[in-house]
């Protein structure tokens, strides 16, 4: 369904409902969204969702920064005041836009007076108009209603908790990760070597930590993965000896040599025997995990993913050659082998966002980024 898109009228556009205003810079946004408030504050508009007129306490109004959020209250207080004027006819017309002299005539069924009063009653309450940014009013919202949101009354305003998360990264890193067998540990050093390089992998994570999948600690996950992955490595290493794929690959290629089948100049001699040897390496290391041959293109060209790419005649090359195929589906298997590194991650950024969590509710603190997830669970 595509949504309809039209002009912008400030006097007709509706006021009740969700709606979307889209303006480039300098169009004239300050000057509209005063006009929609001086409706409010009228009571203009025959589809208003409200049975009376509007005062700056009741009317929110949110903006991005403190800068805009005073321009906006000074920008709609001289509107309302401009207003007031022009329907007490103490201000020339020929000075007043006419977007604003249509507003006067539409309420001509109204007494002026009335009408200017209400105006300016709403332009001497503009210091207490609820116009703010995103942050002051959820602060606002949680001292406010402290005891429904189940906050602190008295809650302290951070700009930052990176304090609190180093903290809480280094009671992680003694709790889980001191203790672990020494191999254990050199798989978390592989990822990070300190908490302060924990903290900046999961410091954008933390708002999104009740998504994470749950996951064992290390002590638990390492060991299961390690295991898992070395089980399929095996068998991997078990099946290539087995149905001997270097041998096979060797033997394509010397006979495809002899055909002069494929461009040598694009996978000489030098480069099929470095990945057979890598290969043949691989298969009889107990430890190795995969063969050194992945940072080139030289096996990817003895594949049946890029086999046909050398060919002189690509329509024949044998892309469905058993070896081929095996060398290609082992890049895949090597590559979805278990991996320690999410279960750590995930784990890490649920333990670290509760401890810190429970740090700020112990010293009734609050972030910038708190006053958005808290209003939001409130």
């Amino acid at each position: 369904m595509s949504a309809s898109i039209e002009r912008l009228d400030p006097l007709t556009f509706p006021l009740h409902g969700s709606r979307l205003i889209e303006a480039s810079a300098g169009t004239g946004k300050t000057y509209t969204l005063a006009m929609l408030y001086l409706r409010l504050t009228l009571g203009h508009g025959g589809d208003m969702a409200y049975t009376r007129p509007l005062l700056p306490p009741e009317i929110l109004v949110v903006t991005f920064t403190n800068a805009a959020t005073d321009e906006l209250r000074e920008r709609i207080r001289r509107r309302l005041v401009e207003a007031a004027a022009l329907f007490r006819g103490q201000i020339d017309e020929t000075q007043v836009d006419t977007l604003l002299l249509r507003l006067r005539d539409e309420m001509l069924g109204q007494d002026p007076a009335l009408c200017a009063r209400q105006l300016e009653l709403a332009a001497e309450w503009m210091d207490e108009s609820a116009i703010s940014t995103i942050h002051a009013w959820c602060y606002r919202m949680l001292r406010e209603y402290a005891f429904d949101s189940g906050n602190a009354f008295e809650q302290q305003l951070e700009n930052s908790d990176a304090e609190l998360l180093q903290q809480a990264a280094e009671d992680y890193w003694r709790c889980f990760y001191v203790a672990l067998e020494l191999d254990d540990l050199r798989v978390v050093h592989g990822y990070w070597k300190t908490p302060a390089a924990l903290v900046k992998s999961i410091e954008r994570l933390l708002v999104h930590a009740v998504r994470l999948p749950s996951a064992p600690p290390p002590q638990q996950h390492i060991p299961h993965c390690l295991a898992e992955r070395d089980r399929r490595v095996g068998a991997l290493k078990a099946q290539w000896r087995e149905q001997a794929f270097p041998d096979a690959l060797e033997t394509l290629f010397e006979e495809a040599v002899k055909c002069k089948a494929f461009k040598q100049q694009k996978l000489n001699r030098n480069h099929r025997g470095t990945v057979l040897a890598e290969l043949r390496g691989w298969m009889t290391s107990p430890d190795q995990i995969e063969p050194d041959i992945f940072g080139g293109a030289s096996w990817r060209r003895m594949s049946s993913l890029g086999i046909a790419e050398i060919w002189n005649d690509p329509q024949t090359a044998p892309s469905d050659h058993r070896a081929c195929l095996a060398l290609a589906e082992l890049h895949a298997q090597l590559k979805g082998l278990p991996d320690p590194h999410p279960g750590l991650l995930a784990h890490a950024v649920q333990w670290i966002e509760t401890r810190v969590e429970q740090e700020k509710q112990r010293r009734g603190l609050l972030t910038q980024r708190d006053l958005l997830t808290r209003l939001d669970r409130a």
